[in-house]
C-alpha cells in the first residue's frame, strides 16, 4: 500500500495511475477539472465576441461560480432542477437585445429550455424586422 500523492488515502500499487503516485479516483477529478476548465473559457471566448459584435457590454464572467451557485436549482423556464448533464449558460437578456455579457446576466437552464427561448427570441427578432 503506497499513500496516494493528493489525496493521501492508502491505496494499492495495481491501483495508482501508471507511472503516477496518485490513484486514479484523483486522476479522473483532475480530467474532470481540466475539461470543465477548458469547456468554460471556450465558452467565455465565444460569448466575449459576440457580445463584441453586437456592440454590447462586455464583463467579467466566472462560469465557475454561476454554475457552482446555481446547479441543483430549479429552471427558471420549467422549474425541475437544472442537473450536472443536462445544462447551458443563457444570458437573462440576449445578447441580440443588447444585454450584457456580464454574470448579472447569466443564469443556467436546461438544454432544452435554453433552445425553445432562444428560438422564441429569433422568431420575435424577424417578426419585428430586427434582424435580417
Amino acid at each position: 500500500m503506497i499513500d496516494c500523492i493528493r489525496c493521501d488515502n492508502p491505496t494499492a500499487t495495481e491501483d495508482l495511475y501508471p507511472g503516477r503516485r496518485h490513484c486514479r479516483a484523483c486522476q479522473r477529478r483532475a480530467n474532470r477539472l481540466a475539461y470543465y476548465r477548458h469547456r468554460f473559457a471556450a465558452l467565455e471566448k465565444m460569448n466575449r465576441r459576440r457580445a463584441k459584435q453586437y456592440g454590447c457590454q462586455i464583463g467579467a464572467v466566472d462560469y465557475a461560480l454561476i454554475y457552482a451557485a446555481q446547479i441543483g436549482q430549479p429552471c427558471e423556464l420549467c422549474g425541475a432542477p437544472i442537473t450536472p448533464d443536462n445544462y447551458e449558460f443563457d444570458h437573462t437578456i440576449p445578447l441580440a437585445l443588447g444585454g450584457a455579457h456580464s454574470e448579472q446576466n447569466m443564469r443556467l437552464l436546461h438544454r432544452y429550455c435554453n433552445r425553445e427561448s432562444s428560438m422564441r427570441t429569433f422568431i420575435l427578432l424577424r417578426v419585428f424586422n430586427r434582424i435580417t
